[in-house]
């Protein structure tokens, strides 16, 4: 169990092996949920994927979204993959349509690295026409991070 605390939020995590991508190496996943410190309310979980030695897929999970409240959290796990999981890398994609997750990347300096046009298919119109998503590639580098400590 990982306990980390902001000065507003807990997060309570676990790491477990995750072999579902690679049969000789095992790499890990890491899950957060985090919530509140004073209400103990939840506000959602922060994961990632270890891809390699030093790379990990990020993402989360919101139960609302509050603009700014889950930066913090969002730093931390940052901080976490960085200076603990010692991660070279961290990169996320997100929805053209999911302005807050743009919004957030782009405040803790991630950098846009790629914008894939009519990428993940979303469901079907009413005449059975597929819908797609327009997504956007943000990273960081621990090397980056550094220089915003």
């Amino acid at each position: 169990m990982i306990h980390i605390e902001t000065k507003n939020f807990v997060m309570t995590g676990i790491e477990y092996p995750d072999r579902s991508f690679r049969e000789i190496s095992v790499y890990l996943t890491v899950k957060f949920f985090i919530y509140k410190k004073r209400s103990r309310e939840i506000l959602g979980e922060l994961f990632a994927h270890q891809e390699d030695a030093d790379t990990w897929h990020i993402g989360y999970v919101w139960n609302e979204n509050t603009p700014y409240e889950h930066e913090e959290a969002f730093r931390k796990f940052c901080s976490f993959l960085f200076e603990e999981k010692n991660a070279r890398r961290i990169y996320t994609f997100i929805s053209e349509k999911d302005i807050y997750s743009l919004e957030l990347c782009q405040n803790i300096k991630m950098r846009q690295e790629g914008h894939f046009i009519e990428f993940t298919p979303l469901e079907e119109d009413t005449e059975c026409v597929p819908d797609y998503d327009n997504i956007y590639l943000y990273a960081m580098l621990q090397r980056e991070w550094q220089k915003l400590l």
